[in-house]
């Protein structure tokens, strides 16, 4: 049994060594999934951004073309919303 020890030891150093490979490889794998997902949100960040931008844009474009529809649109959301307090509060 003497002789076990040695090869005890050895096992268990190269189990410590693995499982220190395994931990670097899931840092790894954490690092690179982050980094993606960073990447991807940032992605998400300039879309939603432009969309908006282009959205804002159209609008603005709409409302110099028809000021009067515009205007007539405000003030129907303003009595639907108006409506709609009245009504809650009785």
């Amino acid at each position: 049994m003497p002789d076990d020890a040695p090869n005890m030891q050895e096992r268990m150093e190269h189990m410590g060594h693995a499982a220190g490979d395994m931990a670097s490889q899931a840092q790894d794998a954490a690092k690179q999934a982050k980094d993606k997902v960073a990447d991807v949100s940032q992605q998400s960040l300039q879309y939603a951004r432009e969309k908006s931008r282009m959205v804002q844009d159209m609008t603005e474009h709409y409302v110099q073309e028809n000021p009067w529809y515009a205007v007539g649109i405000a003030v129907g959301v303003g009595v639907l919303v108006g409506l709609l307090i009245s009504n809650s509060r009785s």
